[in-house]
């Protein structure tokens, strides 16, 4: 089990890394997507997987099996947009609340396939918790930043 935390915990630390390579990517060729299509190609064909549209492999699949990839690319682009905007931290921190309240979802209702596990008290908190750390991390700064130009501003009127 701690391999697959560590595993889930490397995975999200390439999460912020990709946005930050694929925003300098689109500065440079236009469009960070064919560079990964491209290695998807000639990774699917080493595997001996071939390529999906070719040999069949999508046909079975449920109607909404094919917004996977559609929800990655569109998921990825505003990521791509919103990094040089907000910077790395919101970037990856702000997509988080929208993961984990589409994921209680999932979980709650069975949705796609997914191991049923309802809303409980406790992870109730726990998202609560998650959400306003999130929030602390996001918020404070500027917050605390106001109230220290604030404080400056009137030690300045007192002298």
């Amino acid at each position: 089990m701690l391999l697959f935390i560590l595993l889930g915990i490397t995975t999200g630390g390439f999460i912020p890394l990709q946005t930050s390579i694929n925003s300098q990517l689109r500065n440079r060729v236009k469009t960070p997507f064919l560079v990964g299509t491209i290695f998807l190609i000639i990774l699917s064909v080493l595997t001996g997987s071939g390529i999906p549209l070719m040999n069949g492999s999508l046909s079975s699949m449920p109607w909404w099996g094919y917004l996977g990839g559609i929800i990655g690319m569109i998921c990825l682009t505003i990521n791509i947009f919103l990094f040089p905007i907000l910077g790395s931290v919101q970037t990856v921190i702000i997509p988080m609340v929208g993961q984990i309240l589409m994921s209680v979802i999932i979980d709650n209702f069975g949705w796609f396939y997914a191991k049923t596990s309802p809303l409980s008290l406790t992870k109730l908190l726990g998202i609560i918790l998650v959400i306003a750390g999130i929030m602390i991390t996001i918020a404070l700064p500027s917050i605390l930043s106001k109230k220290l130009l604030l404080l400056n501003l009137l030690i300045k009127i007192r002298n």
